[in-house]
């Protein structure tokens, strides 16, 4: 099946030709097993996220990103004691964890994690910026990140 281009006598062949069928379908075949493996390795990459934070409305915003990245939300909560709760219940591979909230705090619920299980692994988010406590060395987390403005604001603005 060749046709001629412009009446210059370049021929092509034609999508019904059988060379070009069998290439679309190693394309196809290679499509499959290249989306497959990157499915895997999302699967293989996918991380079980516990949120802890008094902000409910930030809370369910930052559970939607964490989803959205592809992660599971294990579970959100509101308080730290509910935080050790749920970290007990479902063994997250990472808490994001606000410093101030009731019935205990993010550092007492972060200590008390830890003592539990060593290999916790936990992310402070707060609004605080001048809680030395925050800091890996003082709390056992990872790391502390600061929120740089309060949800409220953010409503406002």
């Amino acid at each position: 099946n060749t046709a001629a281009a412009g009446g210059m006598g370049i021929g092509w062949e034609c999508a019904s030709g059988p060379g070009l069928k069998e290439s679309t379908e190693n394309v196809h075949a290679r499509d499959e097993k290249v989306s497959a493996e990157r499915d895997e390795i999302c699967c293989k990459m996918r991380v079980r996220v516990l949120i802890a934070d008094d902000e409910r409305e930030f809370a369910r915003e930052l559970a939607e990103m964490v989803r959205l990245s592809g992660h599971e939300v294990v579970d959100v909560v509101h308080t730290g004691l509910d935080a050790i709760r749920a970290y007990r219940r479902h063994k997250p591979q990472i808490v994001l964890m606000d410093f101030k909230m009731g019935k205990l705090n993010g550092l007492t619920a972060c200590r008390n994690i830890l003592s539990d299980d060593p290999t916790g692994r936990i992310l402070f988010l707060s609004g605080l910026s001048e809680y030395r406590d925050l800091a890996p060395q003082w709390s056992g987390a990872v790391a502390g990140l600061q929120k740089t403005i309060g949800y409220a604001v953010r409503q406002q603005a």
